[in-house]
C-alpha cells in the first residue's frame, strides 16, 4: 500500500523518512508516535534541522524523541491525505441503436392523431405494439392499447352495475321508446 505525505500529499516510498517534495518528516504514525525506523534518524524534523551540536554517535533516547515529536508535530500535520482523484472523462454522446432512438414531440403528436382514427388507428396500435423494433414506439402503442382495454372493462362494469341497480329498484326501461326520443331530439335536415 502506498504512503502519502501528510503535508503535501505526494506519493512516498515505503521506507522514506522525509518527503521528497516538501521535506516533511514522514516516519510518524497517525497518533503522533515515532516509528521504529525514526530512532535511527538523528532527531531531525522538518521544523528543526540538524544542528552542529548533534553527532551521529549520540542517538537520542525514545523519550526524547517522543517529547520532541509532541512539540513539533501537531494533529493537523499528521492527517493522512488521499491521493488526488483524476477527473472523470467527459461523456461522449454515441449514436443510439435504432431500437432505442427517441421519438420527438411531433412524432408523438402524429401517432396520437393516427390512433384517434377509429379502425385504422386500432390496427396501427396493434402493429406498432406487437412488431415495432423501436422500443419507445412499441411501448407507446402498448400504453394506448392498455387504455382501450381499461375503458372497455370500466364501461362493461358500469353498464352491468346500472342494469342490476335498475332491476333491483323495479324500474323497467323501454329501450325502443328511449331511442325514439333521442332520435326526435336530433334535428334532421
Amino acid at each position: 500500500m502506498a504512503k502519502y505525505c501528510t503535508n503535501c500529499g505526494a506519493v512516498l516510498e515505503d521506507d522514506a523518512a522525509f518527503c521528497p517534495e516538501c521535506g516533511m518528516r514522514t516516519d510518524y504514525t497517525a497518533d503522533g508516535e515515532v516509528l521504529a525506523s525514526a530512532g535511527a534518524v538523528s532527531g531531525q524534523t522538518a521544523a528543526s534541522p540538524v544542528s552542529e551540536e548533534t553527532t551521529p554517535s549520540a542517538a537520542p533516547s525514545p523519550e526524547a524523541i517522543k517529547a520532541e515529536t509532541a512539540e513539533t508535530v501537531k494533529a493537523e500535520q499528521v492527517q493522512q491525505t488521499a491521493p488526488p482523484i483524476p477527473p472523470a472523462p467527459s461523456p461522449v454522446r454515441e449514436e443510439l441503436p435504432e431500437r432505442s432512438k427517441e421519438i420527438s414531440t411531433a412524432g408523438y403528436f402524429w401517432l396520437m392523431l393516427l390512433y384517434a382514427i377509429p379502425i385504422l388507428g386500432f390496427i396501427a396500435m396493434l402493429i406498432f405494439g406487437l412488431a415495432a423494433r423501436n422500443k419507445n414506439l412499441r411501448n407507446h402503442a402498448r400504453a394506448h392499447l392498455v387504455w382501450i382495454i381499461v375503458i372497455i372493462v370500466v364501461s362493461v362494469l358500469l353498464y352491468l352495475t346500472i342494469r342490476i341497480a335498475l332491476k333491483a329498484a323495479g324500474v323497467e326501461i323501454d329501450w325502443e321508446t328511449l331511442m325514439q326520443n333521442i332520435r326526435d331530439l336530433i334535428p334532421v335536415n
